[in-house]
């Protein structure tokens, strides 16, 4: 979605992002990490000086709404930046095609051109001794188009400052990636690594990420990568069971060798033993789900309270498909204690179904939780 100019001019100096997903922050590093809503999918992008500013917030939210990933500016530039998504809408549609379809009706002052690999456009405007300079990107990528814009206010005496060449440079920073368990800086970066290859590549993901997983058969992050990526494309269980199942076979050697696993082995361990869990649930097979979420929990304890709350509540999960009442209940009490959110998503979660009719869990959804 294009910005009209006054808006780009009003976004210059400070910006905010929407409230859904959470607000993208720099790390120490200049690097902004920031989820894609209603999904897994994390991008990430250098951006030294980004910030944001919470007083535009509820304007911002107007215009974007879900759509924005983050939404901010670089104060010492004059410049705002943001990275808009929405799910492509065709299947095998290209960055061409996209920027086709957003330009179409915005004027014919659009100079196009390639950088960083995917299809742009560049437009300056002045009216009245005030205009802007705006830059967007335009890229389809794991089921997603992405419009990435930067726009600089100008006036008389401020001319133009951004490039062709500064723009492409920061467009090159950005990688993509699955972070289902834990946050981007907890992952493994060898996995990031593969993901982001197999999501930029523009002739297909698959075969190139099949081939990765041959050659690296011994690697773990590949292996882990390969079953995260695939279980966000919609692969079915079959699919991701070996991959999930060997990255455990991998790691496991190495607990069994004495080996002390760090802190991102023993994420990519449970998130592992989660995600291959999830697959036998898919599959109808709870019951061989258990032995593996029991196995994350354990792996988890050592890790962060959010993925603990995430294989717990699986865990409780699969214990109510088989009518654990006692048990599920007990886990989606565990679940809520380490991070709020698992009684908000019982309430709709089929999972929950053979034990919906029970009046302790009845009870602790609607918020009588002192007499259990």
């Amino acid at each position: 979605m294009l910005l009209p100019a006054a808006i780009v001019a009003l976004a210059s100096f400070q910006d905010a992002p929407p409230a859904s997903p959470p607000a993208a922050a720099p790390a120490k590093n200049d690097r902004v990490v920031a989820r894609v809503s209603g999904s897994f999918l994390h991008v990430a992008m250098d951006i030294p000086g980004y910030t944001t500013d919470q007083r535009n917030a509820t304007i911002l939210r107007r215009i974007y709404g879900e759509k924005g990933v983050f939404v901010g500016a670089i104060p010492s530039k004059l410049t705002a930046i943001e990275l808009l998504a929405s799910k492509a809408d065709k299947e095998g549609k290209t960055d061409e095609a996209w920027r086709d379809e957003n330009l179409a009706d915005s004027g014919t002052h659009w100079k196009e051109f390639e950088a960083a690999g995917f299809a742009c456009g560049e437009l300056a405007l002045m009216l009245d001794g005030s205009g802007s300079h705006d830059f967007h990107a335009f890229f389809v990528r794991a089921g997603y188009q992405f419009d990435l814009h930067v726009g600089e206010a100008m006036t008389n005496e401020r001319k133009e400052t951004i490039t062709r060449e500064s723009f492409g440079k920061l467009a090159e920073t950005m990688r993509f990636a699955v972070v289902r368990r834990g946050t981007w800086e907890q992952m493994p970066e060898a996995a990031l690594d593969v993901m982001h290859q197999a999501i930029s590549r523009k002739d297909g993901w698959k075969a190139w990420l099949e081939e990765r997983t041959k050659e690296a058969s011994g690697d773990y992050a590949t292996q882990f990568a390969a079953a995260e990526l695939s279980r966000h494309f919609g692969a079915p269980p079959a699919e991701l069971m070996p991959l999930y199942a060997r990255a455990i076979e991998i790691l496991e050697k190495k607990v069994a060798a004495k080996e002390q696993l760090s802190a991102k082995e023993n994420l990519a361990l449970a998130a592992s033993e989660d995600g291959l869990a999830l697959a036998l649930l898919d599959s109808n097979e709870p019951e061989k789900a258990i032995p593996h979420l029991d196995r994350a929990v354990a792996v988890a304890q050592d890790l962060t309270a959010p993925i603990r709350a995430g294989v717990i509540y699986n865990l409780a999960c699969a214990h109510a498909r088989l009518g654990h009442e006692e048990i599920a209940i007990a886990r989606m009490i565990e679940s809520e204690s380490q991070q709020p959110g698992a009684f908000v998503r019982a309430r709709a979660d089929k999972d929950f179904d053979p034990i919906r009719k029970s009046q302790k869990f009845q009870d602790i959804l609607n918020g009588d939780r002192v007499n259990h």
